[in-house]
C-alpha cells in the first residue's frame, strides 16, 4: 500500500536524525554507511541498501550528515 509521507514527517523530524528523499523514501541518518557523489549522489545503508538522492536535495543532505543541519 503506497502512502503519503507527509502526515508522518514532523514526527519523525523531531531528533533530526531523518532526511527525506525527493523518491518518496525517508532515509534514517543514523544508518548512513556513505555518500557516492555523483550528480544528486546516493547515500548507501549499513544493510547495502542505494537511495537516490536529487540535485535539489543534496545541499541539505550534506548539511545534515555533517551536523549542520
Amino acid at each position: 500500500m503506497k502512502r503519503s509521507l507527509l502526515p508522518i514527517l514532523p514526527l519523525l523530524r523531531r531528533g533530526r536524525t531523518v532526511f527525506r528523499t525527493p523518491k518518496s523514501h525517508i532515509v534514517n541518518l543514523n544508518y548512513v554507511a556513505k555518500y557516492l557523489r555523483g550528480e544528486g549522489g546516493q547515500v548507501v545503508l549499513t544493510d547495502g541498501t542505494a537511495v537516490d538522492v536529487s540535485r535539489q536535495a543534496k545541499p541539505d543532505l550534506i548539511k545534515n550528515l555533517l551536523g549542520e543541519g
